[in-house]
């Protein structure tokens, strides 16, 4: 804890670019053993770490738990990037997972909030992964993830600055990439909590374009048992 006290206060007079460029370079190094060796204190953390973590994540059997959120929110101390490195993909591929790490976060120090947007930001522009699905209809299951959980941290922490994903969104626009677009969308209707309706029928489509009493009815009927927004 006193790391992240004592370390921020020199980070945060940095230009963002450089803070996440340092970021990066920790990410990069921590990931690649031969150049781990060049700093073995942060690597033997950043290895307990993903295997603490790891361990935790195999012992969560419900969608809440208090316990280890506040768990793996003090594992942000240590190593914040090998936090995400392991949480981020489990929680595109785990949709229980996630109402825990969204209360892990208010564990987070400042330093840590800083961390947590890089590597949402690293996972948003991954190369490797493609923002649609191969039949090029519809979003790719880790890119609508990722952008869901982004909304429910802001929905749930003020310390969740939207302003790098708003400037990401309007870069990947200057570049005709429109999977801005598709992050955007599901940021703002995991914030809004609004689901989109599923298997309308023609009934029902004849329902929402009448009054309010008989939109309503239209919905009441199409509406699943959505869990209430965390």
């Amino acid at each position: 804890y006193s790391f992240n006290i004592e370390i921020w206060p020199l980070l945060e007079r940095m230009d963002v670019q450089q803070r996440y460029a340092l970021y990066g370079e920790w990410q990069a190094a921590l990931s690649n053993p031969m150049h781990a060796r060049y700093m073995p204190v942060m690597a033997a953390a950043a290895a307990q770490t993903t295997a603490d973590v790891k361990r935790i994540l195999k012992r969560m059997t419900t969608a809440f738990d208090r316990v280890h959120a506040r768990a793996i929110g003090k594992f942000s101390y240590s190593a914040p990037t090998a936090l995400w490195a392991v949480i981020l993909p489990q929680i595109t591929s785990y949709q229980n997972m996630k109402t825990t790490v969204v209360e892990s976060a208010r564990y987070l120090s400042e330093f840590g909030w800083d961390v947590t947007i890089f590597m949402l930001l690293d996972a948003l522009t991954n190369e490797v992964k493609t923002a649609v699905k191969q039949d090029g209809t519809s979003a790719s299951t880790w890119l609508i993830g990722v952008a869901a959980f982004i909304g429910q941290l802001a929905k749930r922490y003020s310390s969740m600055n939207l302003h790098p994903f708003l400037q990401l969104i309007l870069n990947q626009l200057g570049r005709d990439n429109l999977s801005g677009l598709i992050t955007l969308k599901h940021v703002i209707s995991a914030m809004a909590g609004i689901h989109p309706l599923t298997n309308v029928s023609p009934d029902q489509v004849k329902c929402f374009s009448g009054g309010p009493n008989l939109y309503t009815e239209g919905v009441e009927a199409t509406r699943a048992d959505y869990p209430e927004p965390p």
